[in-house]
Order: C-alpha cells, then sequence, then structure tokens
C-alpha cells in the first residue's frame, strides 16, 4: 500500500516509513504532523492499537505539530521498494527511511534495507526494532556505510522521531548540496588548468588531497599523489626545490599565504612551467592544520613572455642583441671594469657598399647578406661570446656583438690586454667578411667590406654614450680614409671633429637667421660691352 505525494514541494524532505502495523505508521505520521494511514483490511481493535502505540512511542501523548516533511507510509517491504525505484526513476529521493525489523510474511527489515541501499546509495536508513537480540555491528556489515545507517530500539519518544526525521534530513541535504558543489566544481576544474591539493602542514609536500584533473594537465592519476606522497616533491626541478621550501616555511604558524613560480616534471617527462598559490589552513589560534595549494600551468605564458622579453632586447632579422640591450650589457661592463681595473674596448663597424647592394639586388638579398655577416663577425669573436645574457644577471663578463640597426654592428670587448688586442679582433673580422657572399636560390655572388672605429675605456671615456660616439667617429675616419680599415679614437680626431661639428652647426645657424647674402660681379666681354657670366 503505498503514499506516494504526486507534487514535490521543495522546502520539504521526504521520508519512507516501513511497518506491518498500520498505527504505528500512523503513529510516525501523527508525529510529524500528517494526516493518518487508511487502517482498512488492516485495522484491529482499539485495546491491540492502543498497545501498539505505546511499544513504539510510549505512553506520552501526541501533538499534531505543522510537517516539515512529506511521508510515504509502506506496510509491506514489496511496497517499500516499489516507493523507492519511482523516487530514483523522478527524481525525487528520500533523505531516510524507518524501517522495522520485522516485516511479515515477506522480508525482514534488514534484507530491505539492502534492497534500498542498492537503489539508492544516498538515503539514511533508521533500523527500528523491539527485539535486543539483533546485534547492531551484523547490521552495519549488511547495510554500510555507517555514516548512513541508524540502530533504535522502541519504544521511541515523540520528540526523538521529530529529532530523528529532522537531523537525517538536514545531513542529507547538506550532503545533497555538497556532492552538487563538489560535482560542479570538479566540472569547472575539468575545463580549467587549475589542480587544487592539500598536504598536512607537518610534513609539506606529502599529498592527502588533488583534483582529479591533474591526469589532463600533468598526465598523473590523482591516486599516484596520495599511494606515494614523496611524488608531488619529486616532480619539482631540483634547483627549484630550496625556493620554493623557503617560501613556504615563511608562511608561519598563523596562517599566511605564498606564491612561487617553478618547473614541475609532467608524466611524460617536459618540464612545465607552474604557478603555485599556497594558503595556510588553521584548525584553530596557532593550530595549523593543512596546507591548500593551487597549481596552474603557466608554460604558454611563460613562454610568449620569454618570446617577447627576447623580442624586446634582439634583432628580429640577425638573432643579435639590439641597441636596448646593446647599451645595458655595457653599462655593466664597464661598471665592472672600473671597479677591477680592466680595460674595456668597443668597436663600432659599418659595412662599405651595403647600400649599393640594396639598390642593385634589393632587399631580399641585403637582409641574407647581413645574417650572413653577422655569422661571421660573431664567429670571430671568443667561443660562447655571443650568446645573450640574462637580464636580470647582476653582472655580464664576456663580449658580445650586437647590431643597432642597418648596416651598423658593435662589438664589446672586455677585459683585453692592450690595445692590439682590439686591433686583433677587428682585422679578423675584416678578413672574415672578404670571401664573397653566395647570396639567394640563385647563387648571387656579392662582396662588401667593414669600416671600424674603436675606442677604449677608460682612455677614450668610462660611460657608454662617450665611448659609442668615439667609436663611431673613428668609424668615419676610417670611411674616409678609403674603407675597409680600422682606426682608433684620438684626442686630434675629436677635435677635428669638434671644429667640423661647430663649423657645421654655425653655418646652419646662420643660413636660417639669413646672415648669409650672395655676392658676385659680372663677367664682360669687351668686345661686345656684353655679361657673359659672374663670379
Amino acid at each position: 500500500m503505498l503514499n506516494i505525494p504526486l507534487h514535490e514541494t521543495s522546502h520539504k524532505s521526504r521520508l519512507l516509513f516501513v511497518d506491518d502495523e498500520v498505527e504505528i505508521l500512523n503513529g510516525y505520521a501523527a508525529a510529524l504532523g500528517q494526516s493518518k494511514m487508511d487502517k482498512g483490511q488492516y485495522s484491529r481493535d482499539h485495546g491491540r492499537l492502543s498497545e501498539l502505540s505505546s511499544q513504539l512511542f510510549g505512553d506520552a501523548p501526541i501533538d499534531s505539530p505543522t510537517s516539515e516533511f512529506e511521508l510515504c507510509l509502506c506496510h509491506q517491504a514489496i511496497d517499500a521498494i516499489k516507493a523507492v525505484e519511482h523516487a530514483a526513476h523522478v527524481q525525487r529521493p528520500f533523505a531516510a527511511a524507518f524501517i522495522d525489523i520485522r516485516l511479515p510474511p515477506g522480508p525482514d527489515g534488514v534484507t530491505l534495507a539492502e534492497f534500498i541501499r542498492a537503489i539508492d546509495p544516498h538515503i539514511n536508513i533508521i533500523i527500528v526494532t523491539g527485539f535486543s537480540d539483533l546485534s547492531p555491528e551484523d547490521i552495519t556489515k549488511r547495510i554500510p556505510p555507517t555514516d548512513r545507517l541508524l540502530y533504535c530500539q522502541k519504544p521511541l519518544h515523540t520528540a526523538e522521531v521529530r529529532q530523528l526525521a529532522a537531523s537525517m534530513s538536514a545531513k542529507w541535504l547538506a550532503e545533497k548540496h555538497l556532492f552538487a558543489a563538489r560535482t560542479q566544481m570538479e566540472h569547472v576544474l575539468s575545463s580549467t588548468k587549475v589542480v587544487l591539493y592539500g598536504c598536512g602542514s607537518t610534513r609539506p609536500g606529502h599529498i592527502t588531497f588533488i583534483s582529479e584533473n591533474v591526469a589532463a594537465v600533468f598526465g598523473y592519476r590523482a591516486h599516484d599523489f596520495i599511494e606515494h606522497p614523496e611524488l608531488f616533491n619529486g616532480c619539482i626541478h631540483p634547483e627549484d626545490r630550496i625556493m620554493r621550501q623557503t617560501a613556504l616555511a615563511e608562511l608561519g604558524d598563523g596562517g599566511g599565504n605564498a606564491a612561487t613560480v617553478y618547473r614541475f616534471q609532467a608524466a611524460e617527462g617536459d618540464w612545465r612551467w607552474v604557478s603555485d598559490q599556497v594558503k595556510l589552513v588553521c584548525a584553530g589560534p596557532d593550530q595549523p592544520s593543512e596546507q591548500v595549494g593551487c597549481l596552474i600551468d603557466i608554460t604558454d605564458r611563460r613562454h610568449d613572455e620569454d618570446r617577447i622579453r627576447y623580442l624586446a632586447y634582439h634583432d628580429s632579422l640577425t638573432g643579435l642583441p639590439n641597441r636596448a640591450l646593446m647599451r645595458m650589457m655595457l653599462d655593466r661592463t664597464l661598471a665592472v671594469a672600473a671597479r677591477y681595473e680592466r680595460t674595456v674596448a668597443v668597436l663600432y663597424l659599418d659595412l662599405d657598399h651595403f647600400k649599393s647592394v640594396n639598390d642593385s639586388h634589393g632587399h631580399a638579398v641585403g637582409d641574407e647578406l647581413l645574417k650572413e655577416a653577422a655569422r661571421r663577425i660573431g664567429s670571430v669573436v671568443r667561443s660562447g661570446d655571443t650568446v645573450s645574457p640574462n637580464i636580470g644577471e647582476e653582472v655580464y663578463d664576456g663580449s658580445m656583438v650586437s647590431r643597432l640597426g642597418g648596416d651598423e654592428f658593435v662589438v664589446i670587448l672586455t677585459d683585453i690586454g692592450c690595445p692590439v688586442d682590439a686591433a686583433l679582433v677587428a682585422r679578423r673580422i675584416r678578413e672574415v667578411l672578404v670571401p664573397p657572399f653566395i647570396i639567394g636560390a640563385e647563387g648571387e655572388e656579392v662582396a662588401v667590406s667593414a669600416s671600424i672605429g674603436i675606442s677604449l675605456c677608460p682612455d677614450d671615456g668610462t660611460d657608454a654614450e662617450t665611448l659609442l660616439n668615439r667609436a663611431d667617429k673613428a668609424m668615419y675616419l676610417s670611411k674616409d680614409n678609403g674603407r675597409n680599415t680600422t682606426n682608433f679614437f684620438t684626442k686630434q680626431l675629436g677635435e677635428k671633429a669638434e671644429r667640423r661639428l661647430t663649423l657645421e652647426t654655425k653655418m646652419q645657424r646662420s643660413l636660417y637667421s639669413g646672415d648669409f647674402s650672395l655676392q658676385y660681379q659680372p663677367k664682360i666681354d669687351i668686345a661686345n660691352d656684353t655679361i657673359i657670366g659672374v663670379e
């Protein structure tokens, strides 16, 4: 006999009651503010009904509170099974089931509970019996888990029924919300690269929980970290472990956050860059209980940042350091040179006849020529010197080839013994450029040379701007001297350049101010008495 509500009331929990005595079912209904079940053919005399009611609820009177529940009252086990199946089918499950241990003529309450548990694993089951010969331990073994099973003996007080109904409903609803929230979180995590994990505060790195999406992000199964607590720490790059441990140690015992970026090895062996945000969760004042971390794969972002940084400091055509990086490294090199009294040489180099190559062969051939010239120039500088330095290093001790733009290059030579060393490097650069360049698919043969100017620190200056300016002036002297030559900056060259610059500046100012006037006299043909020209 079933009593299933036709319409669900969202704010009410559904409860199932199973007992072979109709009056006991009516007692449940009355205790929870519901109308009684129709006794029909199951009615008994009034004395017997009173006896059954006393067995369940004692002698206390039953009032009729406003019900917060929807009840389903079943007289036989088969009715209860059908009710649970129907509830699962329409997705209106029961929060709890109160089951009598004796249910003649069908299966007993424990067997019924086993059937119900198989249909709905989340339902809370309360075994109600007046017999003391049954072992709760034996029942628990048959109807796990223990956190969804209660064992109560008759008689039950009306308040106990209400309290059990309310607490089991609240527990079931909380678990339902928790399950929904966890499912939603897992859906969100599965669509992102965010891996959540937790580990004990006393043993950092020993994972106690990790989200399932770790398989999609890093290739490991979640239980790999649970079964092997040291796996997580073992995946961190050896060079990064101390840094991370230091950051975690600063969390202290009072809570806090730590943010680190390090390399993490995926299951396939490749290293990934990760951002790790860790928070220390405390159970109480000065009682740290767990470290909770948020691991994000930032490999793509890191590579993009590295690429952007590279493009900001390197020439896109030749791959050499550009003007910005050259100035930065020259400043650092000069600072080291001043500290340790070293000599630094700056070579300013310009390719001869490069404009003619562009004009006659096109810019594509010109670009190929620049790339090959950069490779040749780099080949004569000390091995490894053309490798670009890390921007964050405090000291860079090594020579460097850079391209300023067009056909201009700068070579920085650190810690040279004497000016002759710089001249030897310049000669090797000019020599390596002598063989013709074979450019393009058709193998066009192109020849260029180099004019080089050299300035020395500290003789010619101690700052980057001065040294570059003076090396540039020496390079133009090489151009004026027939090209494919090398010249050092001299004081006389500087004075000459300064006089020329002063003269050019004054002439331009005079032209702008109208200080110049044109003076001429005519040339006259005396024979004809006519003007034939001017001087």
